[in-house]
């Protein structure tokens, strides 16, 4: 018990041998700054009911593309690029009602998720949607992935991640 007390008394004493330890004492400011942070953005971002619509929106796209799309394309690697190539600008569109429907086993979970909790206001299926566009190469995670959301809020939310 002395050693413990010994070692938290020791963590918090800015001064040695009467003299300021400065680099103790920048160091622990350092560590309460990036604490604090991590804290307040993990928070922002957990309570953004935008942002995790957002990335369920596209979890959901990359498990269809990934997990459905790409192997229907075609029996070879070959015939896939040709017909990905087609969309590399235009992109494969599906909107949220038919990623629901691909997802039959939990579409009832799916559909309370895609609410804003703000207004209660459902996500319009239509036209809440992933925009795929494959990239060169197109094996199976070379694309990107555009996200539109439209739930309520204030702006329409479009985001894109690079696979």
């Amino acid at each position: 018990m002395k050693k413990i007390t010994a070692f938290f008394g020791n963590l918090f004493n800015f001064k040695k041998e009467g003299k300021l330890n400065v680099t103790k004492l920048v160091a622990f400011i350092v560590v309460a700054v990036v604490i604090v942070g991590a804290v307040i953005f993990g928070i922002k971002g957990v309570n953004n009911p935008e942002k995790v619509l957002t990335a369920k929106l596209s979890e959901l796209g990359t498990d269809f593309y990934e997990n459905f799309y790409y192997d229907q394309l075609g029996k070879s690697q070959e015939e896939r690029e040709e017909t990905l190539k087609k969309f590399s600008d235009k992109g494969i569109k599906i909107d949220l009602d038919n990623l629901i429907r691909l997802n039959s086993d939990n579409s009832e979970d799916l559909k309370s998720i895609f609410v804003n909790k703000k207004t209660g206001s459902s996500c319009d299926a239509k036209s809440t949607k992933v925009i795929i566009y494959p990239k060169e190469s197109y094996g199976k995670k070379d694309y990107k992935i555009e996200t539109v959301l439209e739930c309520g809020f204030k702006t329409k939310t479009d985001k894109v991640e690079e696979k």
